[in-house]
């Protein structure tokens, strides 16, 4: 079995999730003649001999992935979405309504979607009906088995803060985030009582965050200087992370309630365990499947500092070897991903005979415009959008009210090749450079001032286009794409 990831760029592949998410699972992947390769949506250029497998797309959030996946599908290859951040639960939330037509579009066409935790899969459930859904975890980068060298660091880290009482705390992860406030946000939201209390019980205290530079603005300093006690302030690098979270005695993990934050893995956690540090969890409980082997209270991690007696430890290695197993196992996930796999049927989807449209929306994309064309798809401009490009079945929506129709040279040729190789007629009208419309369709429109071009401009355009569509194509594939982020788009 060959299972190739789809990622949106080469820069993609160098982050952590990528680290953390694939290449823990792909040397487990190899022992069961499984492989995992990863290839850039760039990289697919019209090409239809998919080679692979099984094609996983993850955080491809653009309507290029939707294509690929009708395309992939079409050619009886499994496909389907890797999701781990929510930008799709909250229906209320305007920003991400590009994100959420995106995903349910790409679910009618998926043959499974993998999530990274159950509660978000579990908000995704509706997107996808009887597409079947796996939880893939995050993996710790070691065994099980494996953790006895890890729990015996542990015990040295603690008998030398019993000799020093050097106390050494760290914070870690990406410090910011375009959409949310979290990272630094929620440090200086929850740290400073509980930094207060170690300082207290602990005066040899040492405290590092380690983050990303993009994070440490102006404001961010500003809110950096609420943490009660001094800090190191060091730019995050996965060799700096190891050595750390080697070091360190405990790991605080501030968590808030928004639903983004409230989905996340425990990956963070369990990270910092693998390397020998205690956890103290803070705000939104996340970890609370933890809550035996890692701490919610910073009096009773006090005590237990002090008294040697700590949750992660030897004392609890059966325990901790057991949720590990259950949560963060390498080979345990893999298993579990390959039986998944394994039960899924054949794609037995096929589009070759049908016109493939893509409704470019309000806004003309021309990655996605020139991605559609080298698949073999035809462009739609809606009124919303009105454009008129070699490739593109562009419906005007003139002064007088009138709806027509003009259709590119690109367009017509694709049409009528579609025609020639099915022996059969694609569309009930001629295909030509421009026709006028005259079925009533501007009824669609309000009339008046506040009319198309200021009110309902998104509904109103759609629901002219899939009209003028319906009448013109006789078989047809149609995605409704979405690429503004205009306030309109919505």
């Amino acid at each position: 079995m060959n299972i190739c990831i789809v990622v949106p760029s080469s820069g993609y592949l160098l982050q952590a999730g990528v680290r953390i998410r694939y290449e823990r699972i792909s040397t487990q992947l190899l022992k069961q003649d499984v492989t995992l390769n990863f290839k850039v949506i760039d990289d697919f250029v019209g090409s239809t001999d998919f080679k692979d497998d099984i094609y996983i797309i993850s955080k491809v959030y653009d309507f290029r992935a939707v294509i690929l996946a009708v395309e992939i599908s079409s050619a009886g290859k499994l496909v389907g979405p890797d999701l781990f951040d929510d930008y799709f639960s909250n229906l209320e939330d305007f920003r991400f309504t590009r994100l959420r037509k995106w995903l349910s579009e790409l679910a009618k066409f998926s043959n499974f979607a993998l999530c990274s935790t159950t509660k978000i899969k579990s908000r995704l459930e509706s997107y996808f009906d009887d597409v079947p859904m796996h939880v893939l975890n995050d993996p710790a980068d070691i065994e099980p088995e494996e953790l006895q060298e890890v729990l015996a660091l542990v015990d040295t880290k603690q008998s030398e803060f019993a000799l020093n009482q050097e106390l050494r705390v760290l914070w870690f992860g990406i410090g910011d985030n375009p959409h949310f406030d979290v990272g630094i946000q929620d440090l200086v939201r929850y740290a400073p009582q509980v930094l207060r209390k170690l300082k207290k019980a602990f005066p040899n205290i040492k405290l590092t965050l380690l983050t990303n530079h993009r994070a440490l603005t102006v404001d961010a300093y500003e809110m950096l200087k609420r943490l009660p006690i001094e800090y190191d302030l060091q730019f995050w690098t996965e060799e700096k992370e190891s050595l750390l979270l080697g070091e360190s005695t405990v790991t605080l993990l501030p968590v808030n309630f928004q639903n983004f934050s409230k989905v996340k893995s425990f990956n963070r956690a369990v990270t910092a365990l693998a390397k020998g540090s205690q956890v103290l969890s803070l705000g939104y409980d996340l970890y609370e499947q933890l809550h035996s082997i890692i701490y919610r209270n910073v009096e009773e991690l006090i005590v237990h500092l002090t008294s040697s007696s700590l949750k992660f430890s030897l004392e609890n290695e059966d325990l901790i070897k057991s949720l590990f197993a259950e949560f963060a196992s390498a080979s345990n996930e893999t298993c579990n991903l390959i039986n998944f796999l394994k039960q899924l049927g054949p794609s037995t989807a096929r589009v070759d005979d049908s016109v493939k449209l893509i409704n470019l929306g309000s806004n003309l994309d021309k990655k996605l415009y020139k991605f559609a064309i080298n698949y073999s798809w035809v462009c739609v401009s809606s009124p919303a959008l009105g454009k008129q490009a070699n490739y593109v079945f562009s419906i005007v929506h003139d002064k007088d009210g009138k709806l027509s129709v003009t259709i590119g040279k690109g367009a017509q040729k694709l049409l009528l090749d579609i025609q020639n190789r099915t022996d059969r007629l694609v569309s009930s009208k001629p295909i030509q450079d421009k026709l006028q419309l005259s079925d009533g369709l501007e009824n669609i429109f309000s009339s008046g001032e506040n009319s198309f071009f200021y009110s309902n401009l998104y509904k109103q355009s759609l629901a002219a286009t899939e009209s003028v569509i319906d009448g013109f194509f006789k078989r047809y594939i149609l995605l409704n794409a979405e690429t503004s982020k205009s306030f309109f788009a919505y």
